[in-house]
């Protein structure tokens, strides 16, 4: 888990150096079975609304949320990281225990990514979403890339993507996360 999270960390940092200033990715991708909208935009709540959110949305089912709801999903996720300064790196992008593993000399590995140039934080979120990251593994990470305040807010936007795209895949009681997850965003 240190290694783990300090590989991260470091990865993370490493990337910003050959950063292209804009957020996305220029091919398609997969997050799952979903496709990953490729495209580029100049600010990250533009990326992460355009090429993330709403391609999750509109192939969601229609009952699930209204027009009315995801202009009010919209408008709170954007201000919400409105004054938030987000580190552009290259993400994995899809980073949660299964993922993960450690090779014969004990180096934590990460694989299967979902990549594309966007705020660190999202990484981090996920890792919490469905658990199996120890304390040591953030704490190593946020030696190199210190925790900004309001995250945990941030961590429920970030995450409703991949909730967003759980129901896609698999519907069931995902629907109900998604449910939850808006009226969190929109509670905010």
């Amino acid at each position: 888990q240190k290694k783990l999270g300090k590989g991260l960390g470091e990865m993370h940092l490493n990337s910003t150096k050959s950063n292209p200033k804009i957020f996305g990715y220029p091919v398609e991708g997969f997050i799952g079975l979903t496709d990953q909208r490729k495209g580029w935009e100049n600010n990250w709540i533009d990326c992460f609304l355009n090429l993330r959110i709403m391609p999750q949305i509109s192939i969601l089912q229609r009952n699930i949320l209204d027009k009315k709801t995801i202009n009010k999903l919209k408008e709170k996720i954007r201000s919400e990281l409105i004054n938030h300064k987000p580190i552009n790196t290259l993400v994995h992008g899809d980073l949660w225990s299964g993922n993960v593993g450690v090779d014969k000399s004990g180096r934590g590995i990460i694989f299967d990514p979902a990549s594309w140039w966007a705020d660190n934080e999202v990484d981090i979120a996920m890792t919490r979403l469905f658990g199996g990251f120890g304390k040591e593994f953030y704490e190593e990470y946020h030696k190199i890339l210190p925790k900004k305040e309001g995250f945990e807010k941030r961590m429920i936007i970030y995450n409703f993507y991949h909730v967003l795209n759980h129901a896609n895949m698999f519907g069931g009681s995902y629907f109900n996360k998604v449910q939850n997850y808006t009226k969190a965003i929109i509670g905010m």
